[in-house]
């Protein structure tokens, strides 16, 4: 009763081959339990993913690293703080193409608020100028 239980409530189907022995019948019904236990809990996390918004904000990065990867003679700003803050207003007013390097995670979310071209790392070095498009 235990296993026809389980097997009718995960709608996994009764099939063809069905366990004869009550150990067979505990093991199936341990196996279903976790694969569906498994797969409720991939479901939750990406839905998890996708309502915090980790998804979008990944995705933004990339969209955010393909149009740093467009730009040609763009300005590198290195530091968002109060005076990168000022500069990268001005360079917008303007209408000159920039991208802003910041170390801070916190001062560059806020850039990124802004919709502002920012990477994350530190200016001095090489691969972060790289990846700012410093060649």
């Amino acid at each position: 009763m235990f296993f026809l239980s389980i097997v009718t409530i995960t709608t996994v189907g009764y099939g063809d081959i069905i366990p004869h022995t009550f150990y067979g019948r505990i093991f199936t019904a341990g196996l279903i339990i976790s694969g569906v236990g498994i797969t409720l809990y991939v479901l939750i996390e990406i839905m998890e993913s996708v309502l915090e918004g980790r998804l979008s904000k990944a995705f933004g990065i990339a969209r955010v690293k393909r149009g740093m990867a467009k730009m040609k003679n763009h300005k590198i700003i290195c530091g968002g703080g109060r005076t990168g803050s000022v500069i990268a207003d001005e360079f917008r007013k303007d209408g000159l193409e920039f991208v802003v390097i910041e170390h801070d995670p916190e001062i560059a979310k806020e850039l990124r608020k802004k919709n502002l071209s920012v990477v994350e790392g530190d200016a001095t070095r090489d691969e972060t100028l790289i990846e700012a498009g410093v060649k």
